[in-house]
């Protein structure tokens, strides 16, 4: 079975810190909100600033190649804050950004990235 690249059948609004709610997105793009075997089962922080935070099991968003998102390689105050779908007012924070397929032809990114209840409360019932 060949390798491809994922459907990206959700639009996703990509905030820079602290511009959420401010600003317009910094990048408006599509994506897919996929869990199952891409899901880790703990991720850990290992950011001194971080601690005391309350994070949420990771959710996984697959973007298009190259996409401007960033997390905490970044630094512990630029993660960006993903929208996802766009509108809907179900925010993430961005944990960490890489790559699948690096220089493939199936070459797409992803996004691993919490709820973050502290600063962004979800609209109920959840869309």
């Amino acid at each position: 079975m060949a390798f491809v690249i994922p459907d990206f059948p959700l639009e996703v609004n990509i905030y820079t810190a602290g511009t959420y709610g401010v600003d317009p997105p910094r990048v408006t793009t599509v994506g897919n909100l996929a869990h199952g075997r891409r899901l880790t089962t703990e991720f850990t922080l290992s950011v001194p600033e971080a601690a005391g935070l309350l994070f949420i099991g990771p959710s996984v968003l697959l973007l298009p190649k190259l996409t401007d998102v960033r997390g905490l390689e970044t630094g512990p105050e630029t993660p960006d804050v993903i929208e996802c779908p766009a509108g809907s007012a179900r925010t993430y924070i961005c944990l960490r950004v890489d790559d699948y397929g690096k220089g493939f032809s199936n070459e797409h990114r992803f996004a691993v990235m919490t709820p973050y209840p502290e600063l962004y409360l979800w609209p109920t019932p959840i869309p």
